[in-house]
């Protein structure tokens, strides 16, 4: 067994052993300081658009409802945005492919955008929506985009991750250069068969949106894509200590019935 995903639980296997992904990592490992902000923001206005709600769920016999339900609000957000964005990629994989597609009424714009962008720039596909895997130090991914563009980097392959989210972010850079410095790739169809990685020439973050795509620089080159590997790896340690650091903590010498020798 080499490396195989699953899909549903968006978790990974490699040589038959759990390994966590490139974006798992980069999350744990760096601090998020507007995630709280906009979590506490989406429940106020959640709670003042629906107030009748908020009296059914106070009145209701189960003391902890709607408690539950105002704690679950972000992580419904943001599991709804995450089937949009699959949506999204899986029509744009398809596009690549050169197969038909039907694209749904709510996803037509940023559908036909993506479309656009890719006919534009003339990207040409090496490796699209494929695991990768890096053993050396323990992590894996899935690309989006690995091609060609005969106006970008002399036309020399380059990584695009595709983001659907309302902004991007230069974290992202971690990510495409986890992705870039992978030691491998994998079929859905044959994940015992590892194929080598072509060398990245330079990482893009391309901005799906209702208006069209924007297309980002990260790593001009082989050199900045060291760079944010690098800074990908102190993440990464970081995630991958945090049981490591419990342990950082002694039981106290000191207690209100006095000091233990």
């Amino acid at each position: 067994m080499s490396l195989k995903f699953s899909e549903k639980a968006h978790r990974y296997w490699m040589d038959g052993k759990p390994v966590r992904g490139a974006t798992t990592l980069i999350g744990n490992g760096i601090p998020k300081p507007a995630l709280m902000p906009w979590a506490c923001k989406l429940i106020a206005e959640w709670v003042e658009a629906n107030p009748l709600e908020i009296e059914r769920l106070r009145a209701s016999e189960n003391r902890y409802e709607l408690v539950n339900t105002l704690k679950g609000l972000p992580n419904q957000k943001r599991d709804t945005a995450g089937l949009r964005g699959t949506a999204i990629h899986d029509m744009g994989e398809k596009y690549l492919a050169g197969l038909e597609i039907e694209i749904p009424e709510e996803h037509e714009s940023e559908v036909m955008g993506l479309a656009r962008f890719i006919e534009d720039m003339k990207l040409v596909p090496m490796i699209v929506e494929k695991s990768l895997g890096n053993r050396e130090h323990w992590y894996s991914g899935r690309v989006d985009f690995i091609g060609t563009s005969p106006f970008l980097n002399d036309g020399e392959p380059v990584l695009i991750d595709w983001k659907t989210s309302n902004n991007v972010y230069g974290d992202t850079a971690l990510q495409c250069a986890a992705y870039a410095r992978a030691e491998f790739w994998v079929t859905d169809e044959d994940p015992d068969t590892e194929h080598p990685m072509p060398d990245i020439a330079a990482t893009y973050v391309a901005h799906i949106t209702s208006s069209g795509v924007y297309l980002h620089p990260l790593a001009a080159n082989q050199v900045e894509i060291d760079k944010h590997f690098t800074d990908f790896l102190h993440a990464a340690h970081t995630a991958k200590n945090a049981e490591t650091r419990k342990g950082y903590l002694g039981e106290p010498i000191y207690t209100p019935e006095g000091f233990k020798k």
